[in-house]
C-alpha cells in the first residue's frame, strides 16, 4: 500500500501546469462577462421600473384632475 507521501507525489506528477495558467488567465474575461451580464440586468430592471412608476403617476394625475 503505496504511504501518503507516494499518493501525494503521484498526484503532483499528474497535474497539468498549462491548463491551470489558461484558466487563471481566462479567469478575468469570465468575472468580467458575469459582472457585465448583471449589470445589464440590473439597469434593464430599473429602466422598467421606472417606466411603470411613470405609467402610475400619469395615470393618477389624469384621475385627479377629472375627479
Amino acid at each position: 500500500m503505496p504511504t501518503y507521501i507516494d499518493r501525494v507525489a503521484t498526484k503532483a506528477t499528474e497535474v497539468r501546469v498549462v491548463s491551470i495558467l489558461l484558466s487563471l488567465i481566462a479567469l478575468p474575461f469570465y468575472v468580467l462577462g458575469f459582472v457585465a451580464a448583471v449589470v445589464f440586468v440590473l439597469v434593464r430592471w430599473c429602466v422598467a421600473a421606472v417606466l411603470v412608476g411613470f405609467s402610475d403617476a400619469m395615470s393618477r394625475s389624469g384621475r385627479d384632475d377629472a375627479g
